[in-house]
């Protein structure tokens, strides 16, 4: 079972993910793209990681929008 440290650091590091994927996701709906599995899909042809998965879906991408406006929220 992981500790307590364990859990904050991978945290830590969804959070620094969710910030950069919320940003580049951000600046393709700036652009008029709202359609998550559109996103997605330059996403991966862009060759951005996705967390925890091979590939982005429109899941994913709602997941991301969804996380980056709580952690705004919270801020």
């Amino acid at each position: 079972m992981r500790d307590g440290r364990e859990r904050r650091l991978e945290r830590a590091l969804f959070a620094i993910f969710v910030e950069a994927a919320g940003a580049l996701i951000g600046q393709l709906v700036a652009a008029g793209i709202d359609d998550p599995a559109d996103i997605a899909r330059r996403l991966n042809r862009r060759g951005f990681p996705c967390w925890g998965r091979p590939r982005w879906s429109a899941g994913a991408v709602s997941m991301v929008l969804r996380r980056k406006a709580w952690l705004d929220a919270r801020a």
